[in-house]
């Protein structure tokens, strides 16, 4: 199973990506998501989220320096 959870992990990856940098935002003025820091605040979790999927992926390469 993976491999198929994998290509569903990278594929979430890639929506969130989607809409957080390539669809605008619709917001009306006064919604939360009108706010700047908002967006910031999702970009700067989306990262972190990619980079500890990016060391669970890699697990297997350095998992026998624990051992």
């Amino acid at each position: 199973y993976q491999p198929l959870f994998a290509v569903l992990t990278l594929a979430f990856i890639g929506i969130a990506f989607h809409r957080l940098y390539i669809r605008p935002r619709r917001c009306a003025p006064g919604e939360v998501c009108a706010t700047p820091t908002v967006p910031k605040r999702q970009r700067i979790v989306f990262w972190t989220v990619v980079a500890v999927i990016a060391a669970m992926f890699a697990f297997p390469l350095y998992a026998p320096l624990f051992y």
